[in-house]
């Protein structure tokens, strides 16, 4: 792709969606938690990197095996307009639970969540 991080997640307004500050490329927990419930979503620097560097096009799917708590999909949707068939996957129920809170806070409508092992995914594919 090109360009640096902070450029990038700029020109999506994604700092401002993210409620990241200006010295920060991770939500603070203070950010990121409300009485127990998300009001942001979490995307620390790893799952940006990988939002940013996975060369995802609109109307493509794509697998997010171990997808929570739902951050890279969250960046995969948001770097082509939600124009894409994401399914984040999860091994854990309550961890999947969790990704669909945020993505509908979000308002995402391209991100599936799904409760299945990485491992067979090849099954359900």
């Amino acid at each position: 792709n090109g360009g640096d991080l902070n450029s990038w997640t700029d020109s999506l307004h994604l700092r401002e969606k993210l409620k990241l500050g200006d010295d920060s490329a991770e939500l603070h927990a203070k950010d990121t938690l409300q009485g127990g419930d998300y009001y942001g979503f979490p995307a620390d620097i790893h799952a940006q990197v990988v939002g940013f560097n996975t060369p995802i096009q609109p109307h493509q799917k794509v697998l997010d095996a171990c997808g929570a708590p739902g951050g890279k999909s969250i960046m995969m949707a948001m770097s082509v307009s939600d124009q894409a068939e994401i399914i984040c996957s999860d091994v854990s129920s309550h961890r999947c639970e969790l990704v669909k809170k945020v993505v509908k806070q979000a308002g995402l409508k391209s991100i599936q969540v799904q409760v299945m092992d990485a491992r067979l995914a090849h099954e359900h594919f």
